[in-house]
Order: structure tokens, then C-alpha cells, then sequence
């Protein structure tokens, strides 16, 4: 029987070619040019490299190949490239990759006579290849991410297992607890960081929520409580614990733990501030109020309410005009409007209505809190009872023939009514604030109360000018600000304010932040020095800070 090899060849099932070793195409078979929608003449003795829409690379690995089988006389697999095959939709291609084999066909004398090449589609192969790849990478992407996530969190992470054993904590964690992740794999967590209450008493794990989390499949949210360091010392914490599922069943717990040391300590620090500001009022001689930039009462002190006999709460909720004199009112908020206008400081008398009816004399003053935009965002005022002085005067302008000698005794009245001084100076020497007096152009301390020399407990600043006592702040613009409300009498408000200052006076600087006013200091009509009431912040600004970072 008669066998026409040139007919098996073109009726094989997979794509093959046969070509010379010069790369000259000898004959392909049906499938070639099935999926190449040609002819047999549009490849047969043509070069292998050009009749096909190959890329660059796919040519170059191809001759590479050939040359390594005429090398050998053995053949060889090619890795996968890229041929693409026209589309039924015109203009189109479809990207397809194959797997080619190239296999010699040896003479008697063991030459290459010629090559015979397989072609194999490995698209799908190719493809699911390519679709593992990527999301490996994204799962790398996301575990990387995660434990940047974690690495970098502000809060504490931790996993338990069904056990109640640690098998995750982040930095954050290790930092809050003391603990290393290996340590606390000894027991479990509870026992390291739980296991007693504040009062001594043991407690038990079984009694614990965030431990019940998981038996009990339900969530913890904002959960207060105390937990124990490494140290042995108790903090307050805020606690999350939430159940980890797989195939629907609980098998460990996230625990997300806030440490509350810093805001209950920034707390107490808010309300011992308060406390001192509600100190430093009911101090005052002078009934201390504040108000929104429309003048609407926002804070008045204990001495107004027990003059005025109105409740804070009323007073706050129905405004001024319940105090003060209707025939004042209005000359009163148009004086808080122009200064405001104008950016002046507040100043004006009116009547104030005391709690048994009668209305009183009293001379207001104002300071306006402005922002970076010079828009005012609060008034700080105090108001003086000066009836008796005011009565004086008209009783002064009554008797002409005792005019100079009322007029001394005026002067004298007003001037205690606006120092009252030894009282001022007890105030002072007992506040809760840094407060000095400063008297004469080169700023000596006159008056300096405790508070202020705590500061500076290792030298007497007494009686020195503040350049001589305090050299450090040179430079720092302090004694230009001091110069400035002393040759001016505008005061200045200073705002968590940095200083540097050599707090143990051994020449090493320790940075703080104030809050501090300089006011001019007046004797009649002219200025004697500058008063200095200051508050160290420095707490506050640094846990600011820690809560804009994170």
C-alpha cells in the first residue's frame, strides 16, 4: 500500500511545519493555514521569520531555537510566545500564545536535513498564568499594606485565639503592654494584662467581656476598663472586641485597645485651668464676664451673680438687660461696637442693677480676643462698682469753693478704685498663675508671686531688671513686646507662646510653651510698668500635637 506522507502531514491534527535549515518554509499543514485564513503559497519558500505577524521577540527566540537545534542536532522546547491570529471582527486580532517545538530530521550521516516545528496553544495556560500572578502581587500588596497599617496605628491590635492566647500584637501593643509578642504566648492574655482590678481583687477570665467575645459571638464597643503593665502598674483603656469567623464559626477575636492615660491627664488639665481661671475671677475685685463677638454673655463670675442675685443659667440664656439700667443699654452695645470696629479695647459706664433694685455705677472694661483674620472671636471684661466715687464727683461739682482739694481726694479715690492695690497684691501673692509687676522702663521685678518664681527657683530675680535676671530671653523678642506696651499702654496676649529658659540656672535651655498678657500698669494717667499673668501650656500643646500626628 501506497502511503502519501504529503497528505498525512497536512491532515495532522495539531500545527506543524517543515522547514530547511536556512529557515526557508518547505510545507505547513491545513491547520496553519486554517487559523491563519491563507493559502499554502502564501508561506511555502518564504523565510520563516518574515511570514508570520510575529513580534520582534517571538522572531528572535524563534531563530535562537533553530540555531540551537542545528547546534545540537536535538530538539528544543521553546518558552511560550506570542502570535496573534486575525479576529472575526475586522481590524481586530486575538492575542494567542504558543508553545513551539522544534525537532530535526537527520540524514544517514547525522545531519540536519531539516526541521520539523510543533506549534501548541497555551493561551489559557498563559493566561491563568498571568491572572495567579497578579493576584499573588495583590495579596502581597494588601499583607504589605496591612502591616503598614498596623506597624503604624495609633491604637493597640491584638489577636486572640479560641484559647484566649495572644497570636498577633502590633508595635503599638508591645508598647502599651510592655510585653513582646512571645511573652505573652506564655499565658493567656488575660492572665498577663487583665487579671486583677484596680481595688486587689483577682479577676477571673470567665468573668471578663472581651474574653466572652468569641463563646458569645457578639461584639464589644466602647468598653472602658483597667489594664495591667509589665511594670505592674494600672492604665486606663477603652476596649473593642470583635469575633473572627471561618466557614461561619468563631475562631478568634480582634481586640482594638485605646490607652486613656493621656486624655484623662489632658482632661484633669483642662479642668484644673478652668479652676484656676474660676479662681483668678472670683479673686478679682472686679466682676469678671465674657462674651461671643456680638456681646452675648457667655461666661460670668460668681461676684456678678451674687450682686446681681440672677442665676448664671438665666443670665447666660436672657442677656445683660436684665442687669443693666435700660436707659444704659443702648450706649453700651454701641460702645462695644465701635471698639470692635475700630480695634480699640472696651470701655464705658453704665448702671448694673444689684439684687436688692438698686442701680449701681460701674466702670466696664474690655479686651478683645482676635484670630489670625483679626476677626474678634470673644470679649474678656471686668466691671468696677465706682457708684461711690461717681457720687463724689457730683458732689464735688456741687461745692465749687472745695474744687481743688475734692478734686485731690477724686483722684485718689479713682486711683484706689482702679488698683486697690494691697488687695491686688494679695490676689497675687495667692494665685494659681505666673504674675509679676514690672515697674519702670527697664521692666524691674517689683512684685513676683510664687507661682512665677517657681519658674526660676534657682535665683532671686527680685528687684532686677528682667534683661539682668533673665539674660536667656534675650533675643527671644520678649523685652521688645514689654517696651512696646510700656511706651504705648496697648496691652499684648500672647498665645502658647515658646520660650526657651534656664529653668535650673545651670546654662541648660528648657523649651515651654505660655499663654501669657502684658498690661500696662497705671498710675493716674501715666504708665509705671507692665503686669505679667502667664499660664504654662506646655502639656497641652505637646498632647495637641500627639492628636494632629496621629
Amino acid at each position: 500500500m501506497n502511503i502519501n506522507f504529503s497528505q498525512v502531514f497536512d491532515e495532522l491534527p495539531d500545527t506543524y511545519m517543515l522547514i530547511s535549515t536556512d529557515l526557508k518554509i518547505l510545507d505547513i499543514n491545513k491547520q496553519i493555514l486554517a487559523l491563519n485564513n491563507k493559502r499554502k503559497e502564501d508561506f511555502v519558500g518564504k523565510n520563516a521569520l518574515d511570514a508570520f505577524n510575529s513580534t520582534e521577540n517571538a522572531k528572535s527566540e524563534f531563530k535562537k531555537s533553530i540555531e540551537k537545534v542545528l547546534e545540537t542536532k536535538k530538539e528544543h522546547s521553546m518558552d511560550p510566545i506570542r502570535y496573534d491570529l486575525p479576529s472575526e471582527k475586522e481590524d481586530e486580532i486575538t492575542a494567542v500564545y504558543w508553545q513551539i517545538l522544534n525537532k530535526p530530521v537527520l540524514n544517514e550521516a547525522g545531519n540536519v536535513d531539516f526541521i520539523i516545528t510543533k506549534s501548541c496553544e497555551v493561551t489559557e495556560k498563559i493566561n491563568a498564568e498571568n491572572s495567579s500572578n497578579e493576584h499573588k502581587k495583590l495579596i502581597e500588596y494588601q499583607t504589605r499594606l496591612t502591616k503598614i497599617i498596623t506597624d503604624n496605628a495609633t491604637v493597640a491590635l491584638f489577636m486572640m485565639n479560641a484559647e484566649g492566647y495572644c497570636t498577633f500584637m502590633n508595635p503599638e501593643a508591645e508598647r502599651m503592654t510592655g510585653f513582646t509578642l512571645e511573652e505573652v504566648q506564655e499565658k493567656p492574655l488575660h492572665y498577663l494584662i487583665h487579671h486583677h482590678r484596680p481595688d486587689g481583687s483577682f479577676y477571673p477570665m470567665e468573668e471578663c467581656p472581651i474574653d466572652k467575645a468569641l463563646p458569645t459571638n457578639s461584639d464589644v464597643r466602647a468598653h472602658k476598663d483597667v489594664f495591667i503593665h509589665k511594670n505592674g502598674t494600672f492604665y486606663p483603656v477603652t476596649c473593642a472586641a470583635s469575633p473572627v469567623f471561618e466557614n461561619g464559626v468563631p475562631v478568634s477575636t480582634v481586640i482594638e485597645v485605646r490607652d486613656l492615660t493621656k486624655e484623662q491627664e489632658a482632661q484633669k488639665a483642662l479642668e484644673d485651668s478652668e479652676m484656676r481661671f474660676r479662681f483668678m475671677a472670683e479673686a478679682m475685685p472686679s466682676m469678671v464676664w465674657m462674651s461671643k463677638a456680638d456681646g452675648t454673655a457667655i461666661f460670668v463670675s460668681e461676684r456678678w451673680t451674687r450682686f446681681t442675685g440672677i442665676a448664671t443659667e438665666d443670665m447666660l440664656v436672657n442677656g445683660w438687660h436684665q442687669a443693666i439700667h435700660p436707659d444704659d443699654l443702648e450706649l453700651a452695645a454701641r460702645r462695644l461696637q465701635e471698639a470692635g470696629l475700630n480695634g480699640e479695647d472696651y470701655q464705658v459706664e453704665f448702671r448694673v442693677r444689684k439684687h436688692d433694685g438698686q442701680y449701681r455705677w460701674h466702670l466696664t472694661r474690655a479686651f478683645a480676643k482676635r484670630n489670625a483674620q483679626n476677626e474678634i472671636e470673644f470679649w474678656v471684661g471686668s466691671s468696677t462698682d465706682i457708684h461711690d466715687q461717681k457720687k463724689m464727683v457730683e458732689e464735688l461739682l456741687e461745692n465749687n469753693e472745695q474744687m481743688s482739694e475734692m478734686t485731690d481726694q477724686l483722684q485718689e479715690a479713682l486711683t484706689k478704685a482702679e488698683s486697690e492695690s494691697k488687695t491686688l497684691e494679695s490676689m497675687i501673692m495667692n494665685a494659681p498663675a505666673m504674675i509679676c509687676i514690672l515697674r519702670g522702663k527697664d521692666h524691674v521685678f517689683d512684685i513676683v508671686n510664687p507661682e512665677y518664681q517657681k519658674l526660676f527657683s534657682q535665683r532671686d530675680i527680685q528687684g532686677k531688671p528682667v534683661i539682668e535676671a533673665l539674660p536667656e530671653i534675650k533675643g527671644q523678642g520678649f523685652i521688645e513686646l514689654l517696651d512696646n506696651v510700656y511706651n504705648t499702654g496697648e496691652p499684648f496676649f500672647g498665645k502658647e507662646v515658646p520660650v526657651m529658659i534656664d529653668m535650673n540656672n545651670d546654662g541648660s535651655m528648657v523649651p515651654i510653651n505660655v499663654n501669657f498678657t502684658y498690661q500696662p500698669l497705671y498710675e493716674g494717667d501715666i504708665i509705671i510698668g507692665v503686669v505679667v499673668f502667664a499660664l504654662d501650656v506646655t502639656e497641652l500643646v505637646e498632647l495637641r500635637k500627639k492628636c494632629e500626628e496621629a
